[in-house]
């Protein structure tokens, strides 16, 4: 990030705002959600933010996460703009995005359409274990992936990484050779995927990411549920009921910090805040 740490400081106390409009209407609303990923580390290790995180990440059960969508066009603050595959055809990202419309977050993926500082909100779902669905899941999943990395530099340096860059160069063969599929269209189709493959599945192995998000945990539900409270940057958000062994499925040893050389933001190149309507525009026209 090209910045002192208060503006990192800056994009926190943002990202912290629209967490607790999320949180309010979730509440209001009957619809609950958690803390999830780094979001939920913070948490637990921090009481708030990792220091160096530039992103927050929430997830909720589909029928929560439909229910947030619907309510959430409506009555979601104006500084605030619910991004998903429908509301901005730009969106790099399958799931929906809470976004503030008063600032710019120029990101490393040169994502184009609303580029305000966002929480990301992903789906989670029921499978079986040897399930059609979970089929799906695969497949989606790795063309989502394959798609990012055609789009993505190769590591420097190159040898070093060759491995990595292998990956890449490989993916970048595959979708090119797959030009027909606009990843627009994938972000739809994947939708459209999900909701005839839930409307089939009564069955509750496990929980994991929806179809459409490419990660994978395997939680059983008593990991989940009942939800509990923590307190985050002073406030109390929900979180998953066994948050230790979900921590521990997605990081291991999650209470040793990692290298210093590590803690770094993942996400962000430049932020800008406080933005008038007109000043976002024509900033937002310039990253596009």
């Amino acid at each position: 990030m090209n910045s002192e740490n208060t503006d990192l400081r800056a994009l926190q106390e943002i990202m912290l705002n629209i967490m607790q409009e999320i949180d309010k209407l979730c509440r209001e609303n009957n619809i609950n959600y958690w803390l999830d990923s780094g979001t939920l580390l913070g948490a637990v290790r921090h009481d708030g933010f990792i220091p160096w995180d530039d992103d927050v990440d929430l997830a909720m059960m589909r029928e929560d996460y439909d229910k947030f969508i619907a309510i959430a066009k409506e009555k979601l603050p104006k500084n605030l703009f619910l991004q998903t595959p429908d509301s901005d055809k730009y969106t790099q990202n399958p799931w929906i995005k809470v976004k503030d419309r008063n600032s710019i977050l120029v990101s490393n993926n040169n994502e184009k359409g609303h580029i305000g500082v966002f929480v990301d909100i992903f789906p989670m779902d029921f499978y079986e274990h040897k399930g059609r669905k979970s089929i799906y899941k695969r497949i989606i999943n790795n063309l989502i992936v394959s798609f990012w990395l055609k789009k993505a530099p190769f590591t420097k340096p190159f040898i070093k990484n060759l491995g990595k860059n292998l990956y890449k160069l490989f993916c970048k063969i595959v979708f090119s050779l797959l030009f027909f599929i606009n990843y627009e269209w994938l972000v739809q189709f994947s939708g459209k995927l999900q909701k005839k493959s839930n409307s089939k599945n009564e069955a509750k192995d496990y929980i994991d990411f929806g179809v459409e998000v490419p990660f994978d945990i395997k939680l059983k539900e008593e990991h989940v549920f009942p939800l509990k409270e923590l307190e985050f940057e002073e406030k109390k958000f929900l979180v998953p009921n066994d948050y230790d062994n979900y921590l521990k499925k997605l990081y291991g040893d999650y209470m040793t910090l990692p290298p210093e050389d590590k803690r770094v933001p993942s996400h962000s190149i430049e932020i800008k805040t406080n933005l008038t309507t007109e000043e976002y525009s024509e900033l937002n026209n310039l990253y596009m």
